[in-house]
């Protein structure tokens, strides 16, 4: 969903639903192996003020993740909000040579090359940067046995703790 910049003359609101393969493939390919569950809602509003466009957004669906402890998948569900400003040239640095501190502001401004943006590419890089760094189905999620493999939250394994081959072992000697 392409949006040509210089047809908004003030505002631009929308509302939409994405439930394409393809935008799904770009946010796997994002990030680690995260599969659709639902359609994602959308609401975009886009501000123009002089060279400058104000995105505010607001995502809200469910990614299916695989716990990384376990390795079974879980939902995520997510209802965030974002912002960003873009604009065409940077009106401070115009030859790219100035030093200047950046701001608040500064980090959520984008430059762009062209006056197209495709709102699909957009929402695919807000939703990768919601995923988790590492995704944990839950905080007491008590993994994998290192030694036969059971998922060690449906229940106790029947392997033999005693011949811990951990360098640690010999502390449990001290006194």
């Amino acid at each position: 969903m392409k949006i040509k910049l210089s047809d908004i003359d003030d505002s631009y609101e929308s509302h939409f639903l994405v439930d394409d393969d393809s935008f799904f493939r770009r946010v796997k390919d994002m990030t680690d192996g995260e599969e659709k569950t639902s359609a994602v809602s959308v609401d975009i509003k886009i501000k123009r003020k002089k060279d400058a466009y104000y995105i505010d957004g607001r995502l809200k669906g469910s990614l299916k993740l695989r716990c990384k402890r376990c390795i079974e998948y879980f939902d995520n569900d997510y209802d965030e909000s974002f912002s960003l400003i873009l604009t065409l040239s940077d009106d401070n640095d115009s030859d790219g040579t100035s030093e200047r501190e950046l701001k608040g502001e500064d980090l959520q401004r984008e430059l762009l090359s062209s006056e197209e943006i495709d709102l699909l590419d957009l929402i695919a890089e807000q939703l990768a940067l919601l995923c988790p760094m590492s995704y944990v189905c839950n905080d007491n999620c008590n993994g994998l046995c290192r030694k036969c493999g059971v998922n060690l939250n449906d229940g106790d394994c029947a392997c033999d703790d005693s011949n811990e081959s951990s360098p640690f072992a010999v502390l449990k000697n001290l006194k």
